[in-house]
């Protein structure tokens, strides 16, 4: 846990949260779209800002396609999924996988509990296959 000021003399307490899901999945759509294990997510209640970390062992069954994983957010702030917070794998060779890492600072959120979840999508041709999924959030 860490503290952040919510106020004059006033602080609040924040968790940094992980949310996991190890199991490889795949999907064929290009629109983020979850996964049959749905996740991971994590709820936090945040400020107006946050710490967030996408992580994902990404490949692609072919090599003119790209694989993306970002993250949506629920709650107080609305917001889907999108590329520029995504991690993406474009190496273009068949069945090459990456772990790939992201950090992304939020600026704009809406005070109170945020659900930060995971999506995945394919841009081109073949399957998108994730694993060792997880999602981190520092509360600011």
């Amino acid at each position: 846990y860490h503290f952040v000021a919510t106020g004059p003399n006033t602080v609040a307490e924040r968790a940094i949260l992980e949310g996991v899901v190890d199991t490889a999945e795949t999907t064929t759509s290009t629109s983020y779209t979850n996964l049959t294990t749905d996740g991971p997510s994590v709820s936090a209640t945040t400020g107006t800002k946050a710490l967030a970390f996408v992580n994902a062992q990404m490949d692609n069954s072919t090599s003119t396609g790209t694989v993306l994983a970002s993250f949506e957010i629920t709650g107080a702030t609305v917001l889907g999924a999108g590329d520029s917070r995504a991690v993406i794998n474009d190496i273009g060779t068949a069945g090459a996988s990456v772990s790939c890492s992201r950090s992304i600072l939020m600026t704009t959120l809406t005070p109170g509990s945020n659900t930060f979840h995971m999506q995945y999508r394919l841009s081109g041709a073949g399957t998108c296959r994730a694993a060792k999924r997880r999602i981190q959030v520092i509360a600011l």
